[in-house]
């Protein structure tokens, strides 16, 4: 036996998910009859779950050769001014010499030349290279090298597409109002002088001109700070592309194309092509850039100006800002980590505010253990002015991609968060849809109505612009309605409904009535494009939504024939020549696309939120930036808030913030940006909180930042990213299930005068929902409330509620407390059904005792009121105990624990005279259990499924995801599963079956795992029955199937 174990050989490989897809979240069993048993063997392993080798050693790869002398910024050196600081300079000059001479050692051991794409020496000390994979191990071997990293390479976070074609086309003017861009403008902050690096492509010929009104060109341009062809030559030796740019004889006039486009350069290519003409990734890179800093202001061909926001519903979210432009993708692929870390070190030594990577992994990433090199490269940021956003990727959840599409109750892995954007260092971005619609517009009395054209041999409906009669109509536009009509409709426009008949019919039977122009309204939600490619028909013909149709109805005039039944109705519209748009208000959605989760590190990733999902902005594949057109993704997230930190930047150096507060730039731009950010509620689970693993802080309001009068900083303890200026509160697990939980911060007052704050918390977690109707209970992505008794202390000393609540012992106990919460909660779902103080229950007199009563005396009971002194600061605690009924709720329903979720509210109080104080929110995240306690790996193993001790069907399918293969020895050309009776399952799995025969020659095959959470590191063992190892081996990091 003992031979035998030594003879094992355990791979380490990832069950396909194949296999019929379940039709119930359960797995049956039929006994069977012993008189039907033959004595074969059962279950042959599938022979497609053979690890197959990720590379071959003559494969080339591009990795990272990590060398143990510390970067320039590791060794002290601060980002801020550092391309004027000498010693810093010096020191990675050495660091460079040494990188040649080591790049010498590597080819002498391993005889051959380095293919070197990248010597990084500021943030990180690293070869980037492009190596056969058989030299990775002799690299690792040579003197002076730290590690060697195979690079991960990435693609644009955006919505392919098609897959959002069918929503509104929402633009830059509605998603502006949502983050209150026109607030910050209107106080003067555009990213005036501010630099916003875009690591992609652009359209080069781009007109934009930064520009102001009533002023000319040049005179506005001499009052900024630009990045010129002149700067760029005093510091082009300190690039990364210095070597390049000699090599090829480019210089520093080649690198600088106008006033607006700083710079630009292709990382992948080495060369000056940073159009999206020459690569596979469309004209994304114009997209973003247009979203953080297209223009307010249109060069016209006179000299004149138009104003972009008004005329074309599309400007940039800093329109003033200097766009510097870092192509990443091209004809040579990309991007590799290297490429984009070689263009943020180009883009801190060109001064820039912001740096805005809009792409990622499609998988989970990690937020420190996984590819620590790259992770390293971003914290050695924490103390530049630069802030970096990323998008968190266009994943949605890991569960979504299940059988089932949802997480069993001892499920937890939610993550699908994607590298680089779930590094602790970065700003990492979700997606809001927008809330808005632009394009061509009519109006019917005040109502402006935004319609959808496409371009056949119907004329555009601007043709006929200007005020027309209509006939609306409840039919479909076949040829008996407008038999019925006569001749109503002629010389007018006819509104009729989608349905029973194609486009062609209706546009066709409408021209032969007589009609001007034909509206078709939907018959469902949403917008419906128009095809008319067959029809013969010339009048105008757009498509409007169904609710735009039941409006125009509304405010129509019916005509009734001489029974007073009505024929149709009729009005007047007004047919508009230019764009307009629409602000649809809130509740905001937050995209479905949106990658989200939590990592191992229980992080919260993302942090904050943009809109992402279609938006309208700049079509690079049209020359001159004349068009534009709508995507989504997160990848339109990021640039939103890219351009937001840029306007944030020019509002803390107007000011002096940042020597007033001590801050840099970068930590006090985040923390204000994630402290005002709004949490979102989400309308389909009854207004309760959008998760925080979704939407991380909110959805951000550059208007709160540039107005803002306080600002908070974390404690240490807090979050990993407190002295990045990150405001989130992460508590870690809770193993010993305690329920209590702590944090604390500090308020910083900006002003002269003293502020009033009242303090609460909104705390919750994820429901539970019954998928099925069978009694098996998943994990819901929607949240419901928790109840706790929070205590606040202000610099050490209890805060007391200012909120009457002593009326409100909802439960008669005699103490106001968080059970009274859980009483009332009890009653409204129907649990209780008497409840004591039930007169004071209804707190918003809406005449019903409903969920939001019981939100609001939530509110309530944790609130309390603290003031801030002028020009000073407090500190605040915050304790968060679960009550003795949640805690017994969560252990009777939540196998192994439950996320405790929430936000800390710090609202501002008005003043005398009735003006407001800055308000700010804390989400924070923990876990009520031990966050190592739900399994790593897929539902069960192979012989627990087939004793029938597992029925639940598993997430990616396959019932011998996990489970270890077995060849006898008398039938060698076959593979089994291992484990139990292989002859007949067994009424239960008996460990006991579990036979080998070493002397026949039978040996173990292959270990089948599934994992479905990322591991930092993994071993293997194998043991004796005493528990002694006799063999094993680290794997390394595990990524989730």
């Amino acid at each position: 036996m003992l031979s035998l174990l030594l003879a094992v050989a355990v791979l380490f490989g990832l069950a396909s998910p194949a296999g019929a897809a379940a039709s119930s979240n359960t797995l049956r069993y039929q006994q069977v009859d012993n008189s039907s048993v033959s004595a074969n063997l059962l279950h042959p392993a599938d022979q497609e779950t053979d690890e197959v080798p990720q590379y071959d050693d003559t494969d080339i790869v591009r990795v990272s050769i990590v060398l143990e002398k510390a970067s320039t910024l590791n060794a002290g050196f601060s980002t801020m001014g550092i391309a004027q600081n000498a010693a810093a300079m010096r020191y990675r000059k050495d660091l460079q010499a040494e990188q040649a001479a080591m790049a010498a050692s590597i080819e002498k051991a391993t005889h051959s030349k380095l293919d070197v794409a990248w010597n990084l020496t500021l943030a990180a000390n690293m070869i980037s290279a492009n190596v056969p994979y058989g030299q990775i191990e002799t690299i690792e071997g040579v003197r002076g090298v730290k590690d060697v990293v195979i690079e991960p390479q990435y693609e644009p976070a955006v919505v392919p597409k098609g897959e959002k074609e069918e929503t509104a086309d929402p633009n830059m003017a509605t998603s502006s109002e949502m983050i209150g861009s026109p607030t910050a403008w209107s106080v003067g902050y555009t990213g005036a002088g501010t630099r916003i690096a875009v690591i992609a492509g652009l359209e080069s010929s781009l007109a934009l001109q930064a520009s102001k009104a009533n002023m000319s060109t040049e005179d506005y341009l001499a009052e900024l700070n630009l990045l010129d062809a002149e700067e760029i030559a005093e510091k082009v030796e300190l690039l990364n592309i210095a070597p390049i740019l000699k090599e090829k004889g480019f210089s520093a006039e080649d690198l600088y194309l106008n006033t607006k486009i700083g710079f630009g350069f292709n990382y992948v290519d080495k060369s000056l092509d940073i159009t999206h003409d020459n690569d596979a990734m469309g004209e994304h890179g114009s997209h973003v850039e247009g979203i953080s800093a297209a223009n307010a202001y249109i060069p016209q061909a006179d000299g004149t100006f138009l104003n972009a926001y008004e005329k074309i519903k599309m400007q940039g979210v800093a329109p003033d800002a200097q766009i510097i432009t870092m192509k990443v993708f091209g004809k040579a692929g990309g991007a590799y980590a290297s490429d984009y870390m070689a263009a943020i070190e180009d883009a801190i030594v060109l001064g820039c505010d912001s740096v805005n990577l809009s792409l990622g992994s499609g998988n989970p990433g990690a937020s420190r253990t996984d590819n620590q090199v790259y992770a390293a490269v971003m914290e050695s940021l924490v103390n530049s002015d630069t802030v970096v956003t990323m998008s968190a990727g266009n994943s949605g959840h890991w569960a979504e991609h299940t059988i089932h599409k949802g997480l069993y109750d001892d499920g937890i892995s939610f993550d699908e968060v994607g590298s680089p954007g779930s590094y602790t260092n970065s700003l990492c971005v979700a997606s809001v849809d927008n809330s808005g619609y632009v394009g061509s517009f009519v109006t019917v009395g005040d109502h402006i109505i935004l319609y959808t054209e496409r371009s056949y041999v119907n004329r555009p409906i601007t043709t006929i612009a200007g005020e027309h009669e209509y006939v609306f109509i409840d039919g479909l536009g076949t040829a008996e309605d407008f038999a019925a009509l006569g001749d109503a409709v002629k010389g007018k426009i006819v509104i009729l409904s989608r349905g029973t008949i194609t486009y062609v019919e209706k546009h066709q039977n409408a021209e032969a009535a007589g009609a001007i122009g034909c509206i078709v309204y939907n018959n469902a939600p949403g917008v419906s494009g128009i095809d008319l490619t067959n029809s013969t028909a010339t009048i105008p013909c757009v498509s409007i939504t169904q609710a735009d149709g039941a409006l125009i109805r509304s405010v129509s005039t019916p005509v009734p024939d001489e029974a007073g039944n009505v024929l149709y109705f009729t009005g007047n519209l007004s047919i508009g020549e230019g764009m307009g748009s629409v602000q649809y208000g809130t509740p905001y959605t937050m995209s479905v696309f949106s990658s989200w989760g939590v990592p191992g590190s229980m992080e919260i990733k993302p942090e904050i939120t943009a809109p992402g999902g279609a938006i309208y902005s700049v079509d690079g594949s049209v020359p001159g930036g004349k068009a534009y057109e709508l995507m989504s993704g997160t990848s339109m997230a990021a640039p939103q808030v890219a351009g937001m930190a840029a306007l944030a930047a020019q509002y803390i150096r107007a000011n002096k913030l940042d020597e007033k507060t001590g801050l840099t730039v970068r930590a006090l731009s985040q923390s204000l940006l994630m402290s005002t950010a709004t949490p979102l509620l989400e309308e389909d689970s009854g207004f309760n909180d959008y998760s925080v693993l979704r939407q991380g802080a909110g959805l951000a309001n550059i208007g709160a930042v540039t107005t803002a009068d306080s600002y908070i900083m974390m404690a240490e303890n807090a979050t990993a990213g407190a002295a990045d200026g990150k405001v989130k509160a992460e508590l870690g697990d809770d193993p010993e299930r305690t329920g209590v939980y702590s944090t604390s911060f500090t308020l910083n007052n900006l002003t002269d005068e003293e502020k009033r704050y009242t303090l609460s918390a909104d705390l919750f977690t994820q429901d539970l929902f019954d998928l099925y109707g069978e009694g098996v209970y998943f994990l819901d992505v929607w949240t419901t409330p928790m109840c706790a008794d929070v205590d606040w202390t202000v610099d050490g000393k209890s805060l007391r509620s200012e909120t009457e609540i002593g009326n409100m012992d909802f439960n008669g106990d005699g103490i106001v407390d968080g059970e009274d919460a859980q009483a009332l909660l009890d009653y409204v779902t129907g649990i209780r059904t008497e409840l004591h103080d039930a007169g004071h229950a209804d707190l918003n007199d809406d005449g019903e005792i409903n969920a939001y009563d019981a939100y609001l005396f939530l509110q309530r009971f944790h609130s309390g009121v603290l003031t801030l002194p002028a020009n000073g600061s407090v500190e605040v605690s915050v304790t968060i105990r679960l009550t003795s009924e949640q805690k017994e709720k969560l252990n009777a329903n939540y196998p192994v624990g439950a996320y405790v979720e929430g936000f800390l509210h710090i609202d501002g109080l008005s003043t005398d005279e009735g003006a407001l104080a800055t308000s700010h929110s804390i989400p924070l995240l923990g876990f009520y259990g031990s966050w190592t306690e739900s399994s790593m790996f897929d539902l069960s193993t192979y012989p627990e499924y087939l004793a029938g001790d597992e029925t639940r069907y598993p997430y990616l399918g396959v019932t011998s995801s996990n489970a270890i293969s077995i060849v006898y020895g008398d039938d060698p050309d076959t593979s089994y599963v291992f484990g139990g009776n292989p002859v007949i399952p067994d009424q239960g799995y008996m460990p006991e079956r579990n036979a080998v025969n070493s002397i026949r020659g039978d040996k173990f095959d292959v270990w089948n795992c599934a994992p479905i959470r990322n591991a930092a590191n993994s071993r293997y063992r194998i043991t004796d029955g005493n528990g002694n190892v006799l063999a094993g081996e680290e794997a390394g990091p595990v990524t989730a199937a």
